[in-house]
């Protein structure tokens, strides 16, 4: 029977792979997460459409997006409710 020690496999240069705060946000939580659980409003942000997280959050601070504020201070919001943020929207102009 082989030793421990033969049988162990080396990986030569790999490092860990470390998530970025921003990458976590933006694609792991929204991946993780059914529709309807709250997440952070970061994870909802989408650059292409517009919607910020600052816009987010002021949209909620409005009260035109549906969303709760955690014990920490922090909005959440679901994918299911960030789609009928632009009806609420108002228009400028």
């Amino acid at each position: 029977m082989p030793d421990d020690e033969s049988c162990s496999v080396k990986i030569v240069g790999s490092k860990p792979n470390k998530i970025s705060p921003a990458h976590l946000y933006r694609f792991v939580i929204p991946a993780v997460t059914g529709t309807a659980r709250l997440v952070p409003l970061a994870s909802l942000a989408d650059e292409k459409s517009g919607l910020t997280a600052n816009a987010l959050r002021v949209a909620a601070i409005r009260g035109r997006l549906r969303a709760q504020k955690s014990g920490q201070g922090t909005w959440l919001s679901s994918k299911k409710w960030v789609p009928e943020y632009p009806t609420n929207k108002c228009s400028r102009g």
